[in-house]
């Protein structure tokens, strides 16, 4: 499953004007190289990814100078911007793939954590081409009622054998059994 298109445009014109704020306040990328238009991509994946990159390491100051600077946003783009600030960023199990989303797991000290998490405009299957489980680092930004991830998540060059696949499953239940799964952030 993936955002309409409609809500991809949403969610991409919002990212990448955030983006382009990070980059004038941090100064990551020389300016000729932001984005401008977000269909295009004017700026390569792993540049975008840089700024990406440390837009998380301090979201919440960099979310709040982005809406207070930028006055030509929507309400519409204010309140998905300002629900930015609860993503979860870290490394996850990507567990199995579903009709409607993908099952990342995430292991915390309240016990494991399961998330349904659903494409921008690929359909995340297709998106990473790995069977699962596998190993990725994402961010998990809540959009509207769903899970997405940003645009720049990363698979971990590595396998796991047969126990380590039953521990994941295991956690899974456990994930469940303690009504840690969650649709929405």
């Amino acid at each position: 499953m993936v955002l309409s298109t409609t809500d991809a445009h949403l969610f991409y014109s919002t990212f990448y004007a955030l983006l382009n704020y990070v980059n004038t306040e941090k100064k990551i990328l020389p300016v000729e190289s932001l984005v401008t238009d977000p269909v295009t991509l004017a700026v390569s994946p792993e540049d975008a990814r840089k700024v990406a990159n440390v837009l998380w390491e301090n979201p919440n100051d960099l979310i709040d100078g982005f809406l207070a600077s930028a006055k030509d946003l929507t309400g519409e783009q204010r309140e998905v911007c300002t629900a930015w600030k609860r993503h979860v960023r870290d490394q996850f199990i990507l567990l199995r793939y579903l009709k409607k989303s993908a099952i990342f797991l995430h292991s915390t000290d309240d016990g494991p954590q399961a998330y349904h998490v659903i494409g921008l405009s690929t359909e995340l299957e297709e998106l990473f081409g790995e069977t699962p489980p596998f190993a990725v680092r994402a961010s998990l930004l809540p959009f509207k009622n769903t899970i997405v991830t940003d645009v720049f998540p990363l698979v971990e060059p590595f396998h796991f054998g047969g126990g380590m696949k039953e521990a994941f499953r295991e956690d899974y239940s456990i994930a469940r059994e303690n009504k840690h799964v969650y649709k929405a952030l």
